[in-house]
């Protein structure tokens, strides 16, 4: 005859299962995707460049869009006339060897552009150089390091960015059809990489939207053969945040590609200098402005819309 203690510790043992959270198993809710508006649209200010209106610490500034730049950064003549204090615990430098170049940085308690707000922040302190001297038309930089933490969409067409805060939301496509998409990697502090088609050679390249014009090495033009080719006779010097001016001689690619969209008969300015980056291609300005770009640095995904949407 069975022993009763063993009835009731198997009676127990059901009661304290059936007393397990009614949450175990069922499946859980998928994340929704995020939803874009047009309210976080700015328009680019200018004709040519990536500079918006927004804000530091409340008082207006002029900020230059920066994908390639790893670190947002201010320039040091706006330090003051921002009032703008010292972060006595943060450096930063940019160069290589003796010709580094390190600072103490700044606290940010907000950097505005629109409905987008990156608050207490410690940015660096880093200057921009222009070909004559001059300077820059804006007073800060925002680099990868915080473009990263939004939806990023470059519409150089319409003259407008969008900065779209991915908030607790599962990264999705673009609100319009795109053409074409490819995976996109997110080095140093978030600047996105792609592989791009060169003449038919797949190249990893960074997307630079503080870059005028596209820049590769004279090491990989080599290896492409442009060197072999006729240059198109123009001379270019670039700026940026080295002092250093550097040089080069523009050529043209048959074909540049990303995904199945590709642009035909594309200056390129090949450099002895470097490209300031790792990736021996640099995607500027003038590849961007032919059509809308999305970076989806939640999703690690770039799309293209379609020519002329």
């Amino acid at each position: 005859m069975p022993r009763q203690p063993s009835a009731i510790l198997v009676a127990l043992f059901a009661a304290l299962s059936a007393c397990a959270s009614p949450t175990d198993g069922a499946p859980r809710t998928a994340q929704e995707e995020c939803v874009f508006g047009a309210g976080d649209v700015s328009p680019l200010r200018g004709s040519t460049g990536m500079v918006v209106a927004g804000s530091v610490d409340g008082q207006p500034a002029m900020l230059e869009v920066s994908t390639g730049l790893g670190l947002t950064s201010v320039l040091p003549g706006s330090v003051q006339a921002l009032g703008l204090r010292t972060d006595p615990g943060r450096r930063s430098g940019f160069g290589a060897g003796a010709g580094s170049d390190v600072r103490q940085n700044v606290r940010v308690r907000s950097l505005r552009v629109g409905g987008q707000d990156w608050g207490d922040r410690s940015v660096a302190v880093r200057p921009f150089f222009m070909p004559d001297g001059s300077p820059p038309a804006f007073d800060a930089m925002i680099g990868a390091n915080l473009l990263r933490e939004t939806e990023l969409e470059l519409d150089l067409p319409a003259r407008r960015v969008a900065f779209h805060p991915r908030r607790n939301c599962r990264p999705g496509p673009p609100p319009w059809a795109p053409a074409s998409s490819v995976p996109m990697d997110v080095q140093n502090h978030g600047s996105p990489v792609i592989v791009a088609r060169v003449n038919g050679h797949a190249v990893r390249a960074l997307i630079h939207s503080g870059n005028n014009a596209t820049v590769m090495t004279r090491r990989l033009a080599d290896q492409l053969g442009l060197a072999r080719a006729d240059a198109a006779g123009r001379r270019v010097r670039s700026h940026g945040t080295h002092p250093g001016v550097s040089r080069g001689q523009e050529f043209r690619v048959d074909e540049l590609g990303v995904g199945q969209e590709a642009l035909r008969n594309v200056p390129v300015v090949v450099t002895a200098d470097g490209t300031g980056s790792t990736e021996e291609l640099v995607l500027g300005q003038d590849w961007l402005r032919h059509r809308k770009v999305w970076l989806s640095f939640g999703g690690r995904r770039l799309f293209l819309a379609r020519a002329g949407e």
